[in-house]
C-alpha cells in the first residue's frame, strides 16, 4: 500500500537529492537519501530528525511513480508544489472519500490506451469495492498498489470526462443506469461485499477494524471509508482552493490533485495530452468473452466521429462515415452488404468484379472490428470507401436493373437511397460532377480553337458558291414525339462560316405568329384576337424563357424581325403548345395536383390513396367458374420445359433467402385490416376465390402463410387485389430484366420514306384479368400461401380424398400468377410475346426498350405487347385489322379472355400514350402532361418538401421526359437534394426550382440545339441515307451494358485528331 511514507520517501529520494524542491510541512527534506532508495527495498533514514521513515517501495506501479514524478520535477512542472499526506489508492482522492456510486475510469496495464468506466457499489475492505461496468457485469475489483493489472485510474466527475483524457479512449456507460436501478444495484453490491468479506475472513461492516457501514438514500450516501492506519487524515495541500502555482510555460497545476489520485504516472499521461497527444483515428478497445479483440460493427460505426485535418491528403468530399451508415442500412456490415449487392447484380463469386468489391470489403470490416480504429478519420479508409463506390457507380446499372428499377421498392414505400441500395455519396458524384466539367470545359476550348483553325485552312467544295440555299441535316424518318427543331448551316457565298444566331429565340406574342412574322397578310387586330384566346402562348414563353436560360441566354430577345432559323423554330414550338388542348375546368394549380399525382407514393400522406380496404361488392373479380389456364400451355415449348424445372433456375439457396430475407426486414406479409380481424369475412374472401378456381388447400401442420393481401384502386372505381408477396420473394432469384415497349422504344419506331405522308393506323386489345387466369405449376403453387384458417369456416371435410374434422387448421395456397411476385411480370409478358410471334410477327417487328427500332413500310407493320395490352401499327388499316385479330385468336385459343379491343384507328391511347397517325406523332396523353406540370406549379408556390416528395414528383417527370431522353439533362440537383434531405421538409434550393420550373415548361417535349461554341455541338454532313440509317438506330445507351465501351467521348478525344 502506499502511503505516507512512500511520499516521504520519493520526497527524500527521488526529487530532493535533485535540488531539494519539494518540502513536507515547510521542512526540508532529508539530503542524505540518495536515489539507492529507488534500488532497495528498505531504506531507513536515520539521519534526519524529523522524519524517521521507513520506505516501502515495490515493483511496478510504484517504480513507475517515481520515475514520473522525477521527469517531472525535470520538467518544472512540479516545482514549489507542498505536499503532505497521501492516502492509498483505494481510500480518497483529493480528501474526498470514494463512496458508493462514484464513478471512476480504469487503465489496464495493457499496450492498449483504453479507459474503462465502473461505478462503485460497495466497499470489501480499504483497496477493493464491488464495481459495475458498462456490460452489466458486477464483480470485485482491487484499487490498490496490489492489482499490477491497474496502471492507473481517474475519478469521473458530475459525467465529465478528466482533463487530459481522450473521448475515443473511453468504453463507458451507454446508457447510464436509472436512479431507481442504482438503488437495487446498490443493495446487490452490499450483499457482494459481504459474501467476499466473509470469503477473505475479513470482519462484517462496522466491525474494528472494518470499513464504516454506508447506506444510499436518494443518491446521498451516508458514512464511508476511514484513511489507512498510520496514513494521516490531513489533506493534500497541493492545490487546496485552487491555488496551484502556474509552472513550467504557463500550465497550471488546478487540478492536479486529483490525477494524483491515480497515481504520480497519470501526471506524466496528462502533460502529454495537453501537449497534443489526442488522436481522433482510436476507438476505445472491446474485446469478446475470451479477451481477444473485437468490436461490433454498428457500435463502431456509431462511434466514430469525423474531425477537420488541415493536410487531409485526398482530394473532394469526405465519404467515410456516408458509406459507413449505408452499410448500416444494407446489410448491417460490409460482409453482408457486400453479398447482398453481388446477389443483386447477379454477379458469380469468380467475377472480378465480385473479387474485388469482396477484398475491399474486408478491408473495412477489419479496421473497424478488429483494429478499432476510427476510419472516418483515416485517409487510407477514405481510399478504401471510395474504391467500393468506384466499383458499385461502374455496375449500378445491374443494381437499378435488379427490381424493376426500383418500381417494386417505391410500391413498398422505400425511398431514396434505400431504394437504390448503393454506397455512393451524393457529394461525391456532385463534386466528381463539377470537376469534370471543368475540364471538360478546357478540353472543349482546345478542341474549338483547332477546329476554327481547320476551317480556316479547308478549301470550299464544289459548287459551294452556288449553294444558297439552306442545307439541313438528315434526319432518319422517325414516327416522332412531337418535333425536332432542324438546325441549319448558311453557307454564304464565297465563305464557309456557322449560325450562331438561333438564340435567344423571341417570345411569341398576341400580335404575331411565327409563320406570320415579317410577311403577314393578315391584320394585326385579327391576329391579336386569335392569339388573346390561346390559352398554350403564356406556356409556350415559359418554355421559350428556359431555352434561352439554358442556351446562356439570361433574358429573351426581342427584334423587329426573326432569322429564318427563328422562324422555323417558333412555327414548332407553337405547333406543339397548341396540339395540347385547352383544360377543362382545370382547378388552379395550388389546389390538390401535386397529392392528387403521387396520391400513391405514402411520401405525401401518412397512407396511400390508392390503398383501400377490402369490400367484396367492389373486387373486380375473375368470372366464376373459369379455370385457371395452365401458364405452360401458353409459352414456347422451350420455356415450358425451363418453368418444368422451376427449382433450379427460379430458388435461392438457403443461404441467399437468409441474406435477402434479413436485408428486406419483414416480419410478417401485410394483410387488410377487414380480412386480418374478420375471420368470417376473410372465410368468405377465401370462398371468392376457391370459386374461381384460384386457390388450393392443404393441411397446415403448424404453418403461417407467408402471403398477405390488400386492394387498390382502379380507374373505374373497382378494387384491384394485390398479394403482398415480399416475403416469399425472399425465396427466389432476381427475375430476369423483362424488355417492356417503353415510351422511348415507341417514339423510336420509323416510318419508310414512302408512306410518310400517308396516314398510320393502330389497334389495340386487352387481356383480362391476365394474372389470375395464368394457372401455376402445381409444386410451384404450394409455395404461395395465405393465412391458415379452419376447414369448418369454408365447408370443407375432406382434404386429397381424407376426411378431416371441421377444425382442422388448412392452409390455402394460390393456384394462379399473384399480381406482386417479383417473376410474375415476366412470365405474363412472356405469355404475351409468344402470342405475338405466333400471329406472325418476327423479332425484329415487336417494338421493345434496348434493340433496334421497328421499321413501319406498306410491307411490313409493327408490334408491341405490354404485360396484358397489345397493339398492332402499320400502314395498311385492314392489314392492322387483321394482325390485331390474329393475336387476340392466339391468346383465346389458349383459353384467355380479351376484351377492350379497339378497331384500327389513326387517334387512338395506348399505355399512357397518344397516337395521332395523321401528324405522324406519339406523345404524353395531354392530361397527364397537365397533371405534371400543375403538380410542380404547386410545389414550386410551396418551395418546401422532403427528398421522398420530390422524387415521387421527379418519377412522373422523368416517365413523360423519357419521349425525349434528351430533356434528362434538365435535373441535375434534384436528384441531389433528394438524397441530402430523404426525409426531412426544407426549403428548396434555388438550383432545384430552376430545374422543375423548365421541366414544367419543356414537358410538351421541346428539344432545339445551336451549334456549340466549344466545338462539340450539332454540325452537319451529308451522307447516304442508307448509311445514317444502320448507324442511326443503334443506341448509344446500350454501350453501357459493356464496361469496355464506356468513356467512347474520352477515347476518342485522348487520340489527339482533330474532330
Amino acid at each position: 500500500m502506499l502511503g505516507d511514507p512512500l511520499l516521504s520517501g520519493l520526497a527524500h529520494g527521488a526529487i530532493a537529492t535533485a535540488g531539494n524542491l519539494l518540502f513536507r510541512g515547510g521542512v526540508p527534506a532529508c539530503p542524505s537519501v540518495t536515489c539507492g532508495a529507488v534500488r532497495c527495498s528498505e531504506v531507513i533514514c536515520a539521519s534526519c530528525p524529523t522524519c524517521p521513515t521507513e520506505v516501502l517501495l515495490h515493483s511496478g506501479l510504484e517504480i513507475w511513480n517515481v520515475v514520473a514524478a522525477f521527469c517531472l520535477w525535470g520538467s518544472g512542472v512540479l516545482a514549489g508544489l507542498c505536499l503532505s499526506a497521501v492516502t492509498g489508492l483505494g481510500q480518497s482522492v483529493d480528501g474526498r472519500r470514494l463512496q458508493p456510486g462514484t464513478e471512476i475510469l480504469l487503465r489496464y496495464d495493457v499496450p492498449v490506451a483504453e479507459w474503462h468506466a465502473r461505478i462503485l457499489l460497495a466497499a470489501v475492505d480499504v483497496d477493493t469495492w464491488i464495481v459495475l461496468t458498462p456490460d452489466g457485469d458486477i464483480f470485485a475489483e482491487d484499487l490498490g498498489p496490489r492489482n499490477h493489472d491497474v496502471a492507473s485510474w481517474r475519478v469521473r466527475v458530475a459525467g465529465l470526462v478528466p482533463f487530459g483524457l481522450n473521448p475515443a479512449e473511453l468504453y463507458e456507460f451507454h446508457p447510464a443506469p436509472l436512479p431507481a436501478e442504482l438503488v437495487n444495484l446498490f443493495q446487490e453490491g452490499t450483499v457482494l461485499a459481504s459474501q467476499e468479506r466473509a470469503r477473505r475472513s475479513l470482519p462484517p461492516l462496522g466491525a474494528a477494524g472494518g470499513v464504516a457501514a454506508g447506506a444510499v438514500a436518494g443518491g446521498a450516501v451516508v458514512g464511508g471509508l476511514p484513511p489507512l492506519a498510520g496514513a494521516g487524515g490531513a489533506p493534500m495541500a497541493a492545490v487546496a482552493g485552487g491555488g496551484g502555482a502556474a509552472l513550467g510555460g504557463g500550465l497550471g497545476l488546478a487540478g492536479l490533485a486529483l490525477a494524483i489520485g491515480g497515481g504520480v504516472a497519470h501526471v506524466a499521461s496528462r502533460t502529454a495530452d495537453a501537449a497534443g497527444g489526442d488522436d481522433a483515428r482510436t476507438l476505445t478497445i472491446s474485446r469478446d468473452a475470451d479477451g481477444n479483440r473485437f468490436k461490433e460493427f454498428r457500435e463502431a460505426v456509431l462511434q466514430c466521429r469525423p474531425s477537420e485535418f488541415k493536410d487531409w491528403p485526398i482530394a473532394g468530399p469526405r465519404t467515410v462515415k456516408y458509406v459507413l451508415m449505408q452499410v448500416l442500412e444494407h446489410g448491417g456490415n460490409p460482409i453482408a452488404h457486400r453479398n447482398l449487392w453481388r446477389t443483386a447484380c447477379r454477379f458469380q463469386p469468380s467475377d472480378n468484379a465480385a473479387i474485388e468489391h469482396e477484398g475491399w470489403s474486408k478491408v473495412l470490416h477489419t479496421m473497424l472490428s478488429y483494429d478499432q480504429v476510427d476510419a472516418s478519420n483515416l485517409a487510407a479508409a477514405e481510399l478504401v470507401c471510395r474504391n467500393l463506390q468506384r466499383l458499385e457507380e461502374r455496375r449500378k446499372d445491374r443494381m437499378l436493373n435488379s427490381d424493376e428499377s426500383g418500381e417494386t421498392s417505391l410500391f413498398m414505400g422505400a425511398s431514396g437511397s434505400s431504394r437504390s441500395r448503393l454506397l455512393i455519396a451524393p457529394h461525391l458524384q456532385e463534386w466528381i460532377g463539377s470537376e469534370l466539367q471543368k475540364e471538360a470545359l478546357i478540353s472543349k476550348e482546345r478542341r474549338k480553337a483547332r477546329e476554327e483553325r481547320a476551317l480556316a485552312r479547308k478549301p470550299l467544295a464544289k459548287g459551294a458558291k452556288e449553294d444558297k440555299q439552306y442545307q439541313s441535316m438528315h434526319f432518319v424518318n422517325i414516327f416522332k414525339f412531337n418535333f425536332v427543331l432542324h438546325c441549319r448551316r448558311v453557307e454564304a457565298k464565297g465563305e464557309g462560316s456557322r449560325a450562331r444566331e438561333l438564340f435567344p429565340l423571341p417570345f411569341l406574342s398576341a400580335t404575331s405568329s411565327p409563320s406570320d412574322m415579317g410577311h403577314s397578310s393578315v391584320s394585326k387586330g385579327a391576329r391579336a384576337g386569335a392569339h388573346a384566346k390561346a390559352e398554350w402562348l403564356p406556356w409556350a414563353n415559359q418554355g421559350i424563357e428556359a431555352l434561352n436560360e439554358m442556351s446562356g441566354c439570361a433574358e429573351s430577345f426581342n427584334a423587329p424581325r426573326p432569322t429564318e432559323v427563328q422562324s422555323l423554330a417558333l412555327q414548332r414550338i407553337r405547333t406543339a403548345y397548341r396540339l395540347m388542348p385547352a383544360p377543362v375546368g382545370e382547378p388552379p394549380p395550388t389546389v390538390g395536383a401535386l397529392h392528387e399525382l403521387c396520391s400513391s407514393s405514402a411520401a405525401y400522406s401518412q397512407a396511400r390513396k390508392d390503398v383501400l380496404p377490402y369490400t367484396e361488392a367492389k373486387v373486380a373479380w375473375p368470372p366464376e367458374g373459369t379455370a385457371p389456364v395452365p401458364i405452360r400451355r401458353c409459352l414456347p415449348e422451350a420455356d415450358g420445359e425451363w418453368l418444368g424445372d422451376w427449382r433450379s433456375p427460379m430458388l435461392n439457396n438457403p443461404e441467399e433467402a437468409r441474406i435477402a430475407l434479413s436485408s428486406a426486414g419483414i416480419a410478417k406479409a401485410y394483410i387488410d385490416p377487414v380480412l386480418g380481424h374478420n375471420v368470417k369475412t376473410y372465410a368468405r374472401f377465401i370462398k371468392q376465390l376457391d370459386k374461381r378456381h384460384m386457390l388450393g388447400f392443404r393441411k397446415a401442420s403448424g404453418e403461417a402463410g407467408l402471403m398477405g393481401v390488400f386492394c387498390v384502386a382502379k380507374k373505374n372505381g373497382a378494387l384491384r387485389l394485390i398479394f403482398d408477396t415480399r416475403l416469399i420473394n425472399c425465396m427466389f432469384k432476381p427475375a430476369p430484366a423483362t424488355q417492356l415497349p417503353t415510351a422511348s422504344a415507341i417514339a423510336s419506331v420509323e416510318i419508310y420514306e414512302d408512306i410518310h405522308d400517308d396516314e398510320i393506323f393502330l389497334a389495340a386489345g386487352d387481356l383480362a384479368n391476365a394474372f389470375y387466369t395464368l394457372g401455376l405449376p402445381e409444386d410451384l403453387s404450394h409455395l404461395f400461401t395465405l393465412p391458415a384458417i379452419e376447414a369448418g369456416l369454408l365447408g370443407i371435410s375432406e382434404i386429397s380424398g381424407k376426411p378431416i374434422s371441421p377444425d382442422t387448421q388448412l392452409l390455402p395456397f394460390l393456384t394462379v400468377l399473384p399480381m406482386g411476385r417479383s417473376w410474375a411480370l415476366r412470365l405474363c409478358q412472356q405469355v404475351l410475346n409468344h402470342a405475338i410471334s405466333a400471329a406472325g410477327f418476327k423479332d425484329h417487328q415487336v417494338i421493345a426498350d434496348k434493340k433496334a427500332p421497328v421499321i413501319v413500310s406498306r410491307q411490313a407493320s409493327g408490334a408491341a405487347g405490354y404485360v396484358d395490352n397489345f397493339a398492332v401499327l402499320g400502314h395498311d388499316r385492314l392489314q392492322v385489322q387483321h394482325q390485331c385479330n390474329q393475336i387476340a385468336k392466339v391468346l383465346r385459343s389458349c383459353g384467355l379472355t380479351v376484351y377492350e379491343e379497339e378497331s384500327a384507328s389513326s387517334l387512338c391511347d395506348f399505355v399512357g400514350l397518344r397516337f395521332d397517325g395523321k401528324l405522324g406523332t406519339v406523345r404524353i396523353k395531354p392530361d397527364r402532361i397537365r397533371k405534371i406540370r400543375s403538380a410542380i406549379q404547386e410545389l414550386l408556390l410551396r418551395n418546401q418538401c422532403s427528398g421522398a416528395q420530390l422524387e415521387g414528383l421527379i418519377g412522373h417527370a422523368t416517365w413523360a421526359i423519357l419521349m425525349r431522353r434528351e430533356g434528362l439533362a434538365l435535373l441535375n440537383h434534384s436528384y441531389a437534394f433528394i438524397a441530402a434531405h430523404s426525409e426531412q421538409q426544407v426549403r428548396l434550393w434555388p438550383a432545384v426550382r430552376r430545374e422543375l420550373r423548365q421541366v414544367a415548361a419543356l414537358c410538351v417535349g421541346v428539344i432545339a440545339s445551336d451549334s456549340s461554341p466549344y466545338g462539340a455541338g450539332v454540325c452537319q454532313r451529308r451522307l447516304n441515307p442508307d448509311f445514317i440509317k444502320v448507324h442511326g438506330r443503334q443506341s448509344e445507351k446500350w454501350r453501357y451494358k459493356f464496361e469496355d465501351a464506356m468513356r467512347a467521348r474520352e477515347h476518342t478525344f485522348a487520340t489527339g485528331d482533330d474532330l
